[in-house]
């Protein structure tokens, strides 16, 4: 294909990758949930030779996420079909996302560019859009997009084979599809004017109650570096400043009459209960790596000290079984003295022709070399485990130590006292963590285990 297709071919994927943000005014949808709010951006398109997903964007506290596809058919029975998947954050009134996109693009045969197998595969682009924007007063997404073709593969004909295997070859060059900016507009659908990391508050806007609700981010903040420091003396008083100015804002909203909306995103305690989660998941690992530990070198053990047994007896067995072959005749003098080891009476059945003398040692020495291997590597493994062991029970001791220092005693009660409060909040809407939800369920199936 030549340069002049490829770009085109690239500048239509960049076209689909960004089109949607081109159409973000026309937002027709959104909610708010404990599961976050959604915003749709494109409609689904169904016609002919166009299919087109709706464009949704997920806001699940401070992450956002978003998949779709698109197929276009030509007349002549090209194809292409794009999927773009994105993933970011919107947090503090800053959107950060990245957006991968791949496009496939189908000839039939036939036409002058060769099918690419059965299915008529010929080239795959692929895309990355990084995507920065900032809410502004407005309700309003501003920003920039800027899109990379990362990759460009396309199948060409083979020169070993003279044309007659087509393979893929990426294309080098990417002087043809340059970078491509775009300007960000993404109009939310309910007049957000204050967001955080904290806090999100929409609805009517109020000089009195912005300054409240800056005054608790304030304090929110503050509070969570107390506690980082282990402060807990200090952050229990900030924890009732704070409390205090979130019933200030209850009773600021109500004096306005404000039809507003306000969502608490999280706890102060969360980073360190988050922290602590882990860490007992963490010993909880720590304890299930014990058990496997000290269950194989106990195995270890007894098999060693039961291969030892089996060789002593083996290497008796076959001295004796060679000897008695060979003389043809029991050395009673040996064996008037061996009364105590019952296992010689099987002695009594050994072969005694010279040919079978040869094989069964021969048979005796392959079974020892085994059973001498087997030993070789019980021995290995025994202090392999027992250092192991040890190793674990140091790691269990150091993680020990870092829950201890989180002072759990302490810690805890000041959050549950937090979690009722904001749990109980009937004017606002309060979610949980997300970060603090997955490490919580994390160690709940590992104690299930």
């Amino acid at each position: 294909m030549d340069k002049i297709v490829i770009r085109r071919s690239v500048k239509y994927c960049v076209i689909c990758v960004v089109l949607f943000f081109l159409s973000l005014n026309s937002a027709i949808g959104a909610c708010i949930s404990e599961g976050g709010y959604t915003i749709e951006l494109y409609p689904e398109i169904k016609k002919s030779g166009f299919q087109q997903d709706a464009i949704i964007y997920h806001f699940d506290q401070d992450q956002v996420t978003s998949s779709w596809s698109r197929r276009m058919i030509g007349q002549d029975g090209s194809r292409s079909d794009l999927f773009s998947k994105l993933a970011g954050t919107f947090r503090g009134g800053v959107l950060r996302c990245e957006q991968q996109s791949e496009m496939k693009i189908y000839y039939p045969e036939g036409m002058n560019h060769p099918g690419g197998g059965k299915d008529g595969l010929h080239m795959i682009i692929k895309q990355t859009s990084y995507i920065n924007g900032n809410l502004n007063n407005q309700g309003k997404i501003t920003g920039k997009i800027k899109t990379v073709t990362k990759e460009i593969l396309s199948r060409v004909p083979d020169q070993k084979t003279n044309g007659k295997i087509w393979v893929w070859k990426p294309l080098p060059d990417l002087s043809g599809s340059p970078d491509e900016f775009y300007d960000l507009l993404i109009t939310m659908p309910f007049n957000i004017w204050y967001t955080s990391d904290h806090i999100l508050a929409c609805g009517s806007e109020n000089g009195k109650v912005l300054r409240i609700l800056e005054r608790i981010d304030d304090h929110w903040n503050s509070t969570i570096n107390t506690i980082d420091r282990v402060q807990y003396g200090l952050a229990k008083s900030q924890l009732e400043t704070l409390k205090a100015d979130i019933l200030d804002l209850k009773k600021q909203i109500d004096k306005e009459n404000l039809d507003c909306e306000i969502i608490f995103m999280g706890l102060p305690t969360d980073g360190k209960i988050t922290k602590l989660t882990q860490l007992r998941f963490v010993m909880e690992k720590w304890k299930e790596s014990y058990t496997i530990v000290n269950e194989a070198l106990g195995a270890v053990q007894i098999q060693l000290a039961s291969i030892k047994r089996i060789l002593a007896i083996n290497v008796f067995k076959s001295v004796f079984k060679n000897y008695i072959t060979w003389s043809n005749s029991m050395p009673t003098d040996v064996l008037s003295g061996l009364s105590e080891y019952d296992f010689i009476t099987s002695l009594a059945d050994f072969p005694r022709s010279g040919l079978s003398m040869y094989e069964e040692s021969k048979k005796d020495g392959k079974i020892l070399t085994a059973q001498f291997k087997t030993k070789d590597v019980l021995e290995d493994l025994e202090p392999f485990y027992d250092k192991k062991r040890d190793y674990v029970k140091e790691q269990a001791g150091r993680t020990t130590a870092l829950i201890r220092k989180t002072k759990p005693l302490d810690l805890e009660p000041m959050d549950q006292s937090l979690l009722q409060f904001f749990s109980g909040l009937e004017w606002a809407t309060w979610q949980e963590d997300r970060s603090r939800k997955i490490a919580f369920e994390q160690l709940m199936r590992e104690k299930k285990k």
